[in-house]
């Protein structure tokens, strides 16, 4: 018997390549969100702060291990690393589906990021999702620190 790519093999549904688009829509919305924690404060001030420097407009973060990222941000990006790969187990798409995934957050003013998720597959189509944010810049003097 001769198994199709939606059906069920051992007992798991397996995924197919066409729902990476909504594994990076699901991301990115999860990245721009408030509960984007990084230290106890919202991950985007911390992005958007570090923009600010002239020589950066743009910061970008590698999900597939070996990855070059700044290093104030090497936790963000193994928390975003480890939760791109428990999604794709959470829907039955195998990791070695991706050939490149990067999140970029990219400065569109002093109070506006732009945030892009972009999946390469391994049969190179490419799957994005974009999205404008409202951000001012970290600032602890005005912010309540989380719990960690």
């Amino acid at each position: 018997m001769k198994l199709s790519a939606g059906s069920k093999e051992k007992g798991k549904d397996m995924g197919r390549r066409k729902d990476l688009q909504g594994l990076c829509n699901d991301l990115l919305g999860s990245f721009v969100s408030r509960n984007n924690n990084l230290d106890g404060y919202w991950a985007l001030g911390k992005l958007q702060r570090a923009l600010e420097e002239p020589a950066e407009d743009r910061l970008l973060f590698d999900l597939k291990p070996g990855g070059r990222v700044p290093i104030s941000f090497q936790q963000l990006n193994r928390d975003w690393q480890a939760n791109l790969a428990a999604q794709c187990r959470r829907r039955g798409l195998p990791l070695d589906w991706i050939a490149k995934a990067e999140l970029a957050a990219r400065r569109v003013s002093s109070m506006q990021l732009e945030c892009t998720l972009t999946i390469v597959t391994d049969l190179d189509r490419v799957f994005v999702a974009q999205q404008k944010v409202f951000v001012r810049p970290h600032d602890p003097e005005r912010e309540y620190r989380r719990a960690l």
